[in-house]
């Protein structure tokens, strides 16, 4: 048996939080990581699905702030409490990007964030289903007709059809962020920081 070793690691300096190059991370990885996934891959699907949603709303508070310094969390009636669809508008609206969610790229995150409400809403009546499936013939058979409910129903527990929404969304996300004058680094998480990482003998 191989035993794991450890090393000592010292880290010191300053870290940055910028909330989409992070939520955005994180959605893409779990996107991957469904793809890995066995038994647990609708589970995985579900938080990839929302995770991807989030990013969306991570990067309006990303840039928000800075293009709106003193409305976004300020006044009556703050642009931060404002819906993430809306939110994103006003921030392509900003820089000069039309933000149409009957166009492309937009009608993605449309569809996106329609899905992610879906998550939350009951079926006013049951769903008739009628499939045949292939399952391995030492599989849960329940588990996979679950997860055919789940693609059937919400198109975006399908991992192809999430990846090319998360694709698409990000073509339009980045145009805002070039228009807005936003660095490259930024997008790279571990380029948020301003440590040095040392081992320790």
């Amino acid at each position: 048996m191989q035993l794991n070793m450890k090393k000592n690691t010292r880290v010191v300096g300053e870290a940055s939080y910028r909330p989409w190059p992070e939520m955005n991370h994180a959605a893409r990885t779990l996107r991957r990581a469904a793809r890995e996934q066995g038994a647990a891959k609708l589970h995985v699907v579900t938080g990839a699905l929302v995770l991807t949603a989030l990013a969306v709303e991570a990067f309006c508070q990303t840039l928000g702030p800075g293009l709106f310094p003193d409305r976004w969390s300020d006044g009556a009636r703050p642009l931060a409490n404002k819906a993430v669809l809306r939110k994103l508008e006003l921030i392509g609206r900003e820089v000069g990007v039309q933000v149409d969610y009957r166009e492309e790229p937009w009608i993605h995150v449309n569809a996106l964030f329609e899905a992610r409400a879906l998550l939350l809403a009951s079926s006013a009546a049951a769903q008739l289903v009628d499939e045949v499936l292939a399952v391995d013939e030492d599989a849960d058979p329940h588990f996979d007709a679950h997860a055919a409910v789940q693609r059937h129903f919400r198109p975006l527990h399908n991992l192809i059809e999430l990846e090319k929404v998360a694709g698409e969304i990000n073509k339009g996300l980045l145009n805002i962020w070039d228009a807005a004058g936003g660095e490259e680094a930024i997008l790279n998480v571990t380029a948020n920081t301003g440590w040095t990482v040392q081992s320790v003998e």
